[in-house]
């Protein structure tokens, strides 16, 4: 079995100490127990791994609602274009992010699979 290396939300400027905090408190089982409040500031004041690598969004960016009409005629999906794309709104699209240090060579992430593209392949370490 592999080990795949799927790297977390890091802290919004200026919000780095709260942020140790929260993710301290929501990661440690013998810690304080935290809420679901906390859980929503943690993502509130995180910047996530596809801001990071400025990844086009299906619903913002048109290469991105481009590139979800071209996987609905590929999957040849029934359903309308325009439900199609609302289904899609938000989705990420990483096949679409320029070559970067931050998508590895060495990956088991695809759209859609059980890690992201961003994942790095640690088992070669």
């Amino acid at each position: 079995m592999g080990l795949d290396w799927n790297p977390g939300n890091k802290a919004a400027p200026g919000c780095e100490a709260e942020f140790a905090d929260l993710f301290r408190r929501l990661t440690d089982p013998d810690g304080d127990a935290a809420d679901d409040g906390d859980v929503q500031r943690f993502f509130a004041i995180s910047v996530s791994a596809f801001e990071t690598l400025n990844a086009p969004v299906v619903g913002r960016d048109p290469e991105a609602d481009a590139w979800a009409r071209q996987l609905r005629r590929e999957l040849g999906r029934d359903e309308s274009e325009e439900e199609f794309l609302a289904g899609m709104a938000g989705f990420a699209v990483l096949p679409l992010v320029a070559p970067c240090d931050g998508l590895p060579r060495y990956t088991n992430g695809s759209p859609g699979g059980y890690v992201e593209q961003y994942s790095f392949r640690a088992q070669f370490l």
